[in-house]
């Protein structure tokens, strides 16, 4: 009579130790939904104009890769701001912003409303989304 038990006692503990080395059912995520580079991006480029108008060139020179800021620091950057206010006149706003992709860059027209003529402001983006190019172009001209 005492094999029994033994028995029992031994299929138990097979019995609960197959269960424990079983794989377990992992829930599945719940896919969460990501914000779209070209919105994020269109709305830095937009915040880079603002900045440049409120005359806040440190605060736009930080969204440069590292690269930029070396080749075009604050106060070259407020030169340039000041020179082209003086040909085409004071912002007065932004018309739109359109995206494109080129050479592995993702490229954001601003099409500036300056006083005397509208221009686009061409701000690149590398893949960290920190500016990496600027120049101003006759509106219209790219990203088409």
């Amino acid at each position: 009579m005492k094999r029994f038990p033994t028995l029992a006692t031994f299929v138990i503990l097979c019995v609960l130790a197959f269960t424990a080395c079983a794989p377990k059912a992992t829930p599945t995520p719940t896919p969460v939904p990501t914000p779209t580079v070209t919105t994020d991006l269109e709305a830095a480029a937009r915040a880079f104009a603002g900045l440049l108008q409120e005359g806040k060139y440190a605060d736009a020179v930080a969204m440069f890769d590292a690269q930029m800021a070396a080749v075009m620091p604050a106060a070259k950057l407020q030169s340039t701001w000041e020179t082209l206010a003086q040909q085409v006149g004071a912002l007065k706003g932004i018309k739109e912003v359109r995206m494109v992709d080129e050479s592995g860059f993702r490229i954001a027209y601003v099409t500036c409303d300056f006083t005397r003529t509208p221009m686009d402001m061409k701000v690149v983006f590398d893949a960290q989304g920190r500016i990496t190019g600027l120049w101003f172009v006759p509106a219209g001209s790219g990203g088409t």
